[in-house]
């Protein structure tokens, strides 16, 4: 398993592939989950988390967050199609 932070990961994606990686909208809320779930909460189809670079309260509707997680995929696919 490669552990690294993300602009490690996106050099190592461009070198790959010769392109940059796809958006990942959901890093920080991962961080959280992560590193303080405890300090996460979901209302109402929101997850409530702390932005662990900024110290400040941020929501994510769940929605939303499955939607980017989908295009991602789909955007990874097409990349390494063109490969």
């Amino acid at each position: 398993m490669i552990r690294s932070n993300v602009e490690m990961r996106n050099t190592f994606f461009k070198k790959l592939f010769g392109e940059k990686a796809p958006k990942q909208e959901w890093i920080d809320l991962r961080n959280s989950l992560a590193h303080d779930i405890e300090s996460s909460t979901i209302v109402d189809g929101t997850i409530i988390y702390e932005n662990l670079k900024t110290k400040t309260e941020e929501n994510f509707f769940i929605d939303d967050l499955f939607m980017k997680q989908l295009e991602f995929a789909e955007e990874l696919q097409d990349i390494m199609g063109r490969c």
